[in-house]
């Protein structure tokens, strides 16, 4: 097991975030690493995805709200919807949070905006 697989693991397990898709993005608008729940729901590899620009993951509209974020050009609502691609699903929509990670940059928590959270039949979404 690698450093960040034991990271997210550990994390998984202390504060039950099973459910919730992280990514960590750097000061550059890089991503730096990315939860295994991420990894599964989009189908990414983390592999192709770490040290990549933003919108390798995120619309190129949620990088660049993303990146006004961490550069501190923006201040982020509480929650706010942000687009992620997926190569099988194209683009997901989810609700997301930012927390700041240090010198590091940014965290990144998303959740899929699932048809029953949004009220709606699952063939509009």
């Amino acid at each position: 097991m690698n450093e960040t697989e034991d990271v997210n693991q550990r994390m998984n397990i202390a504060f039950n975030m099973d459910s919730l898709l992280i990514d960590w993005i750097d000061i550059d608008g890089r991503i730096r690493r990315i939860s295994d729940r991420e990894v599964k729901e989009l189908a990414l590899d983390p592999r192709t995805v770490i040290g990549m620009p933003l919108e390798s993951v995120y619309s190129a509209v949620s990088a660049s709200l993303i990146r006004a974020v961490v550069r501190g050009e923006r201040t982020a609502d509480q929650s706010f919807p942000v687009w992620m691609n997926s190569g099988p699903y194209g683009e997901i929509a989810m609700v997301a949070s930012v927390f700041a990670d240090g010198q590091n940059g940014l965290a990144i928590l998303k959740q899929p905006l699932t048809p029953p959270t949004l009220g709606i039949g699952a063939e509009l979404v």
